[in-house]
C-alpha cells in the first residue's frame, strides 16, 4: 500500500504512518483496492469483523476471497465496473452481516484508480437505528408538550387593549416582534407580562416554533444550570436519562424568562454567554450545542437597583434591555377593566355552559378600585363572585369593598350557599370551586325535589351536564 499512498500524501504534513495510525483508530471497518480489486490496505476493524488476520487478505484479490466463501459478494467489484459509489449488504463466512459502501477514486481520465471502502456490523446500525427513533420519539413528545402547553395558553392569553396606553404598546410591540432582539418587559406583578410576551411571539417570525415560558423565581438554585442547559445521563445521581434544557426546548422559538431578577449570580453569568454566542453545553458533556433563540425577560423589581447592589450583572443587564417595554398597571388603564372582566366571565360561561353577566353595582365598584394585583387579581375576583353568585348577574350589595381579604366571608354572606358551606375552607381556587359547585347543585336539587330537567333548568344547564356533574361529585338522593 505504501506506493499507491505515499504520493498522495507527499505535500501534506501528515506521514504515512501517522495516517495508518489513524485508519486504525477508525471505529469502521476500511478497505483500499486497486483498479483490479487486489486488496492493498484494511485497518484493525476489517480484521476483527471478518475474524481474519490482516496478513490473509493483504494482496489478495476480491474475486478470490468471495470464492472462498469469505463474504457472498463485493461492492469493491461493482464500484470498479460501474465508476460510482455502491452500497449493499454482504454476509459473512462467519455469520454476521455487514454493510459496505465502496466510493471509486477516479484518476484524470475518469477512470478508477482505486476504491476506499467503509464496513460496519449491520446489529450496529439497526442499534444506532434504535437509538436515533428513542431520540426522534423524545423530539416528538417535546415538541408534542410544548404545543400542548401552547395551545392551552393561546386562548386565555388575549391582549384587551381598550385603553389609549395599551393600544399604543400593542402599536409598539407590533414593530418589535418582526426583530430578533432581546425585549426586557418591565411592569408591576399581576400585570400580563406573559400574556405580552407571548403577543410578541405570535406576531413574530418565530410564531410556528416553540414558546417557552419560564418562572425563574420556581426553579431551586441548585437545579438551574440543569433546567436551563440541559444534562446527560449519568451526570449526576439522579440523572437516569438524558434531558434537554429550556434553551433546546426554544430552539428557533422564543423563551421567556419571567422574573429574571432572581437569577443566581453563577447563571447570570453562563446565561450571558450563551446570549453572546448561542452555544450551550449539557452538564456531563464536552460537545457544545447551538442553538437560535429569542429572549423575552421581565421583571418587577428594578434591575438597575439591582446592579447598583451588586445582586445583578451590569453586562446581563444591558444586553437584556435592548428593546425596554414598561407595562402599565390596571389602575392606569381603567378602559380595560370591564373589556377584561368580560373576556374572563366569557370563558368562564363556556367551560361552565352559563350565560352570567356584569351588574352595574359591581362595574361600579370595579371602576373605583384601584387594583394593588393588577389583571391577575381581576381575574381571581371574577372567578370568585362567578361562584358565589346565584342569579344570571354578579349582584354585589353596596357595603361591601372590593378586595380579597373580605371577597369570600363577604360573598359567601349574601348566598344561600353559607348554611352547607364551611367559609374557613382553606383548599385552592380550583378546590373552592369544585367544592362549592356541589354545595350548590345539591341545594337546587333538594329545592326542586330532585326531578332533574327542572334542576338543570334552574340552574341553567343542560340535563346531559347535570348528569355529568351530579357523577362527578357523587351526588345522589341518598347522600
Amino acid at each position: 500500500m505504501k506506493n499507491e499512498i505515499k504520493p498522495l500524501i507527499s505535500k501534506s504534513t501528515i506521514t504515512y504512518d501517522e495516517l495508518v495510525h489513524i485508519f486504525n483508530n477508525s471505529y469502521d471497518g476500511l478497505m483500499i483496492s486497486d483498479h483490479e480489486g487486489n486488496l492493498i490496505f484494511n485497518n484493525k476493524a476489517v480484521s476483527i469483523i471478518l475474524n481474519v488476520k490482516s496478513e490473509e487478505l493483504l494482496g489478495k484479490n476480491v474475486r478470490d476471497l468471495v470464492r472462498r466463501g469469505l463474504y457472498d459478494n463485493s461492492v469493491i467489484l461493482k464500484a470498479i465496473e460501474t465508476g460510482v459509489q455502491q452500497t449493499g449488504i454482504v454476509n459473512l463466512h462467519n455469520g454476521n452481516t455487514v454493510v459496505s459502501t465502496s466510493t471509486p477514486m477516479l484518476d484524470e481520465n475518469q477512470k478508477v484508480k482505486m476504491t476506499v471502502t467503509n464496513v460496519r456490523m449491520e446489529s450496529v446500525i439497526d442499534q444506532y437505528a434504535k437509538e436515533l427513533e428513542k431520540q426522534k420519539c423524545h423530539v416528538k413528545r417535546y415538541k408534542s408538550a410544548i404545543h400542548y402547553m401552547n395551545s392551552l395558553n393561546t386562548n386565555s392569553n388575549k391582549v384587551i387593549a381598550e385603553s389609549i396606553q395599551m393600544r399604543r404598546l400593542l402599536k409598539y410591540l407590533s414593530k418589535v416582534s418582526k426583530m430578533n432582539s432581546t425585549v426586557l418587559l418591565t411592569g408591576e406583578s399581576g400585570t400580563g407580562k406573559e400574556v405580552v410576551s407571548r403577543f410578541i411571539h405570535d406576531n413574530s417570525l418565530r410564531s410556528r416554533e416553540p414558546f417557552i415560558p419560564v418562572n425563574c423565581s420556581a426553579i431551586p438554585k441548585e437545579l438551574m444550570e440543569s433546567e436551563f442547559f440541559g444534562f446527560e445521563k449519568g451526570a449526576f445521581t439522579g440523572a437516569i436519562k438524558s434531558k434537554p434544557g429550556f434553551f433546546e426546548m426554544a430552539d428557533k422559538g422564543t423563551l421567556f424568562l419571567d422574573e429574571i431578577a432572581e437569577m443566581t449570580m453563577n447563571i447570570q453569568t453562563k446565561f450571558l454567554r450563551v446570549l453572546e454566542s448561542g452555544v450551550i453545553q449539557r452538564l456531563g458533556s464536552t460537545n457544545p450545542i447551538q442553538t437560535d433563540v429569542r429572549i423575552i425577560a421581565a421583571t418587577n423589581k428594578n434591575l438597575e437597583e439591582r446592579v447598583n447592589d451588586n445582586r445583578f450583572r451590569k453586562d446581563l443587564y444591558y444586553r437584556l434591555n435592548v428593546i425596554p417595554v414598561t407595562i402599565p398597571p390596571l389602575r392606569e388603564r381603567k378602559e380595560d377593566i370591564v373589556p377584561l372582566a368580560q373576556y374572563f366571565i366569557d370563558q368562564i360561561n363556556s367551560e361552565y355552559d352559563s350565560s352570567k353577566i356584569l351588574s352595574e353595582s359591581l362595574i361600579e365598584k370595579m371602576l373605583n378600585y384601584n387594583w394593588p394585583g393588577n389583571i391577575r387579581e381581576l381575574k381571581n375576583i371574577v372567578e370568585r363572585f362567578y361562584i358565589l353568585s346565584n342569579e344570571e348577574e354578579f349582584f354585589i350589595s353596596e357595603n361591601i369593598k372590593l378586595d380579597q381579604s373580605n371577597l369570600l366571608r363577604n360573598g359567601l354572606s349574601n348566598t344561600s350557599v353559607t348554611n352547607d358551606f364551611n367559609t374557613e375552607f382553606t383548599g385552592d381556587l380550583k378546590a373552592f370551586v369544585k367544592e362549592a359547585e356541589k354545595v350548590y347543585i345539591k341545594r337546587v336539587l333538594n329545592s326542586c325535589k330532585w326531578q332533574i330537567g327542572e334542576a338543570a333548568k334552574e340552574l341553567g344547564i343542560h340535563r346531559s351536564m347535570l348528569y355529568r356533574k351530579m357523577q362527578e361529585y357523587n351526588i345522589c338522593k341518598n347522600n
